[in-house]
């Protein structure tokens, strides 16, 4: 039984199994951050845009409330 003594106890990975790991895992990164970027870049946009259009909103209204001679009661 020769063969024996030359069969080996595999436990864990080995270095060039972790480093294919990190090699997917840093293209998976690379793909997906600039996409990432440009989805939170333009949300922040719509959110900028969302803000000046309520701020407006509230503007006409006042103005047509007044111009209307309505008040509006406020909790005091």
């Amino acid at each position: 039984m020769k063969f024996k003594s030359l069969k080996m106890n595999k436990k864990g990975f080995t270095l060039v199994e972790m480093i294919v790991v990190l090699a997917i895992i840093a293209i998976m990164m690379a793909v997906t951050i600039p996409s990432f970027t440009k989805y939170i870049n333009t949300t922040q946009e719509k959110m900028t845009q969302l803000e000046n259009d309520k701020k407006a909103l509230e503007t006409k209204l006042d103005e047509a409330l007044t111009d209307a001679n309505i008040t509006i009661p406020t909790e005091d």
